[in-house]
């Protein structure tokens, strides 16, 4: 009897060990359900298909910079100059088009391209040079901020109808940003699961030395992932640019802070080592459902940002409780 009732002791602590550690590893998640039924209960418009998609066409562009930029993370570094490049890149695009006349495809490029020279300079300072990455980047972000205002204003008018369909076509009712976001997304969980780069990354934010000894890449590794946030952040300035028909010095201006909002609400590590994509595209959502609603209830820009703000301070918390665990 005695053992019997042991048995069920230990069964019923371990299960409640067990829900315990679940809620507190899946709190974001239980945090965005309960966020999602309570603005559904107070405006029944939240929950429609009309809103749902637009809370996915406006979450596009943070998701396809969320993958690059927090694999980068994890692996130990950060980009603060993503905002300038979404300008810079959106800048360029409309000049090619409306005043040098390139056609939609090749001003594209070029313009990705360009997004990814801003990515090398950042990489080549911080893994080649060995600078510090916030200081670089933050450098970068005021360099490339004022080279966008230099280049002028660019029409507001006279897009390509090609371009436009970048940002506001569709495909089976699905805005073509979303597919491109969902691709991105496919193949940084493909990276991180099925290759060994993957593991890699892991390595090299937890211990670079380590990772050094045992010949990971651990220069190469990062200075592609700077690359890529970088292309990611020109591919954001090029719909942003498609969806408004227009590009200005000052689009993207503090993306920089969302992203880093939502990488940190996600689980990653600012120090790098931990966190998963899966957290990441809860802590997108979470940031999309909570400002979508205080839209839907009418809250003023400021309540907006300032509940940013406060997100990123609740983030910034909790990263530092996690790492004080580990």
């Amino acid at each position: 009897m005695s053992t019997t009732t042991d048995t069920r002791v230990r069964s019923s602590i371990a299960s409640k060990l067990l829900g315990a550690e679940f809620a507190r590893r899946n709190i974001l998640l239980i945090g965005l359900i309960v966020l999602v039924i309570a603005f559904q209960s107070i405006n029944s418009v939240f929950l429609t298909v009309g809103n749902v998609r637009g809370i996915l066409l406006d979450l596009s562009i943070l998701l396809i910079l969320s993958v690059p930029a927090g694999l980068l993370l994890i692996a130990g570094y950060v980009d603060f100059s993503v905002g300038s490049v979404i300008g810079l890149s959106g800048v360029t695009a409309g000049l090619l088009m409306t005043k040098a006349g390139v056609p939609v495809i090749p001003a594209i490029l070029l313009t990705l391209l360009v997004a990814a020279a801003v990515g090398a300079l950042n990489a080549y300072l911080v893994t080649i040079l060995g600078f510090s990455p916030i200081i670089v980047t933050f450098g970068t972000l005021a360099l490339v901020s004022g080279i966008t205002l230099g280049i002028g204003a660019i029409p507001t008018v006279g897009y390509p109808e090609a371009f436009q369909n970048i940002g506001g076509a569709q495909v089976a009712g699905v805005p073509v940003p979303v597919l491109i976001a969902l691709a991105v997304l496919l193949v940084g969980a493909f990276v991180m699961w099925k290759l060994p780069v993957g593991r890699h990354i892991y390595a090299i934010g937890s211990n670079r030395e380590a990772a050094y000894l045992s010949a990971l890449k651990v220069r190469s590794i990062p200075f592609g992932l700077y690359v890529l946030t970088a292309v990611a952040a020109g591919l954001g300035g090029i719909i942003m640019a498609a969806r408004l028909n227009t590009a200005s010095s000052g689009t993207g201006s503090g993306f920089e802070v969302t992203l880093l909002t939502a990488l940190l609400l996600g689980g990653i590590s600012f120090f790098g080592g931990s966190g998963s994509l899966f957290g990441v595209v809860v802590g997108v959502l979470f940031l999309g459902v909570l400002q979508n609603g205080l839209v839907v209830l009418g809250a003023p820009s400021f309540a907006q940002q300032a509940a940013t703000g406060i997100v990123l301070l609740g983030a910034a918390a909790l990263n530092y409780l996690s790492e004080k665990r580990r």
